[in-house]
């Protein structure tokens, strides 16, 4: 099995504080990043939080619904684990990943676009993924 090939884009969007386009074989993945902003619906008043968000640009396929939640549960995680939220006492962070096609890469492209919006957006981090692969490996690089 031959490597895929990846290429991608950061500052795509001017208007997002960070965006990437990211391709990985057949599949492409846009991310947004905006924030952080005040918001006052917190669970935790002295740490920041969050909100990312995925959808599919085929609005047909079937399980829709499903797969983009998916993509959430997998990388809501992965980019908590990276951003030092902790420097948002009361704010949000918004990451928007929209899959544009996918030929069985999304889950990867969508991670690997998220985190260099995140970068693109110049947040601070606690820890960059560096590696995210299909098999659910994530390795972190952390700053200290």
């Amino acid at each position: 099995m031959g490597a895929l090939s990846r290429s991608f884009d950061v500052g795509c969007f001017p208007q997002c504080d960070g965006s990437c386009r990211y391709v990985e074989g057949g599949t492409m993945v846009l991310a947004t990043v905006t924030g952080p902003v005040h918001t006052s619906a917190s669970q935790d008043p002295d740490v920041g939080s969050l909100e990312v968000k995925c959808s599919l640009a085929d609005r047909t396929a079937a399980d829709r619904v499903a797969v983009e939640r998916r993509l959430e549960e997998y990388a809501s995680p992965l980019l908590e684990g990276a951003l030092d939220l902790k420097k948002f006492p009361r704010q949000q962070v918004s990451a928007s990943i929209v899959v544009v096609f996918d030929d069985g890469q999304a889950k990867v492209a969508a991670c690997n676009a998220a985190v260099l919006a995140l970068l693109d957006a110049d947040l601070p981090l606690v820890a960059v993924p560096v590696t995210v692969r299909s098999d659910a490996v994530v390795t972190f690089d952390a700053l200290t």
